[in-house]
């Protein structure tokens, strides 16, 4: 069967399962999904995304293409719409114009098998419809039985990953984070604590990050940690970032920018510290615990904080 361009209108209601919802190339009616369709959100959406919401979580989609122009929902205050996708792209636009985008995009996104799952946010609404989490709201859930490969790139917009909830989990092989225009301000992404992720590499926005990680680098924009889970290696090459949390860190490579230990007053401990000329640490002895002596490669001006 040939690839399917299916857009959800929304015409009937605000059902997944329902056929009459969704154009097959512009044609009315064009079916509920099945594996191997493209699948778009955009403005042609009357209704929000509300109901059969776990109707998609077996249908493997090549494509899902969330609009900066679609306006509606996906979700509600309580529930995600289940999918499964080689490739996401929400905040694509390429009109003229500016669309604010929706307020709530909800997406529980299953990876099985060895299927490689792209995420990428290119834009979101500047508001949300729930209170104290991002418009866009992702869980993503590994049932294949190899290592997942899903990786998030932000461009820009504001991005949750399992904060609706403090029992909500999530999975990434990558986080990478950059900017469009404004290095340190376009993106901005939180991830809860229960999220387990390999790698985060920052070239721009602002993170703040509950839960352990493998490698962070953070070459620009901020960075801050919380909670008590771990880094094996963190390097500052640029930028802030604030390790308030409380799980040691294994290997911190302060090449650069400023890596600033003050904010908080928890005890912490990094075992393994090198300090490049151009890195700045800052930190109080009385909570900071510094295995082994710092190797600062070079000479060290002590001044007041």
């Amino acid at each position: 069967m040939a690839k399917r361009y299916l857009v959800w209108t929304g015409t009937t209601d605000g059902d997944v399962n329902t056929a009459t919802n969704y154009t097959n190339n512009g044609a009315a009616s064009g079916g509920v999904p099945i594996a191997g369709d493209e699948l778009t959100f955009d403005h042609r959406a009357e209704n929000n995304v509300s109901a059969a919401l776990s109707t998609l979580a077996a249908v493997k989609l090549d494509k899902i293409i969330i609009a900066q122009s679609f306006l509606k929902e996906i979700g509600d205050a309580d529930e995600y719409m289940e999918v499964q996708a080689l490739v996401i792209e929400i905040g694509v636009d390429t009109a003229k114009t500016s669309p604010a985008g929706s307020p709530r995009i909800k997406l529980d996104i299953d990876q099985a098998d060895t299927d490689a799952c792209d995420i990428s946010i290119h834009n979101s609404c500047s508001s949300s419809s729930d209170t104290d989490v991002p418009p866009i709201q992702l869980l993503t859930t590994h049932s294949g039985t190899d290592s997942t490969t899903v990786v998030l790139n932000v461009h820009k917009g504001q991005v949750g990953i399992a904060v609706s909830d403090p029992a909500e989990s999530a999975t990434l092989l990558s986080l990478n984070v950059g900017y469009k225009r404004l290095k340190d301000s376009d993106a901005h992404v939180r991830l809860g604590p229960q999220v387990t992720i390999a790698n985060i590499t920052k070239t721009g926005g602002e993170v703040i990050q509950e839960c352990a990680a493998t490698t962070v680098k953070n070459y620009a924009g901020s960075l801050e940690t919380r909670g008590s889970g771990t880094i094996t290696t963190l390097t500052v090459a640029g930028g802030t970032v604030t390790p308030n949390s409380t799980g040691t860190i294994t290997t911190l490579n302060a090449d650069g920018g400023s890596t600033d230990f003050t904010r908080s007053t928890e005890p912490r401990t990094v075992t393994t510290t090198y300090r490049r000329a151009a890195g700045r640490i800052k930190y109080d002895e009385a909570v900071m615990t510094f295995t082994n002596d710092i190797d600062t490669s070079g000479p060290v001006e002590i001044s007041p904080a």
